[in-house]
């Protein structure tokens, strides 16, 4: 936190550490963070069912403004030497004039000045490259090219109603890959047509 504190991103969006919390006898307790006030879940903007309910308005021009300030805003932090690491839905909120905010920023990998990384030890499958699946993510210092993958889905999401890019009709022989197994073997159904039907909303 006092890294982060030292060395904050040129960006409001982002729910970055403000200041330490401190008690009566200067031992820390937490700290105070900003509330993204009025924004919604990715997820909510993304799926079209309740996109219609909560957002009448907020239609195909506004999720790509989304995903465009989603993608500025990562590399942003980037520039600054952070890697979210755990990217995933739950992650992004979105506003109703398609501007974003990234939260749960205390779990990122934080650099620290000559002495590597605080690693971030946790990880969200559906959003996890190929390389790290499977991988003790406390062991591994993580680049921005391993964000990338987790942001190329999402934006997919985005831009998909939600679909993930890996999901589609298996049509191959034997039992389906899980969703895990086909992002593990690089099975996109959009590259492997005679194993994949991908979704027709996709």
């Amino acid at each position: 936190l006092a890294a982060m504190l030292a060395t904050p991103p040129p960006t409001t969006a982002i729910a970055w550490p403000q200041r330490l919390v401190t008690d009566y006898r200067g031992r820390f307790v937490g700290y105070l963070m900003p509330h993204a006030r009025g924004a919604l879940p990715a997820c909510t903007l993304y799926n079209p069912t309740s996109r219609q309910t909560t957002s009448p308005d907020f239609d195909w021009r506004y999720l790509a403004c989304a995903a465009n300030n989603y993608a500025s805003t990562v590399a942003t932090l980037h520039e600054r030497g952070y890697v979210i690491s755990d990217v995933s839905y739950t992650n992004l909120l979105i506003h109703r004039n398609a501007t974003v905010t990234i939260v749960d920023a205390d779990s990122i990998q934080v650099p620290r000045p000559g002495h590597g990384y605080y690693r971030c030890t946790v990880g969200t499958g559906e959003y996890t490259p190929p390389e790290l699946s499977g991988v003790d993510l406390a062991t591994v210092d993580r680049a921005t090219h391993h964000d990338a993958f987790g942001i190329a889905v999402l934006i997919f999401q985005l831009l998909m109603d939600g679909t993930h890019p890996y999901t589609g009709k298996y049509t191959g022989a034997g039992e389906p890959p899980s969703l895990l197994e086909k992002i593990r073997r690089g099975l996109w159904p959009h590259q492997h047509p005679h194993l994949f039907q991908p979704p027709p909303e996709a």
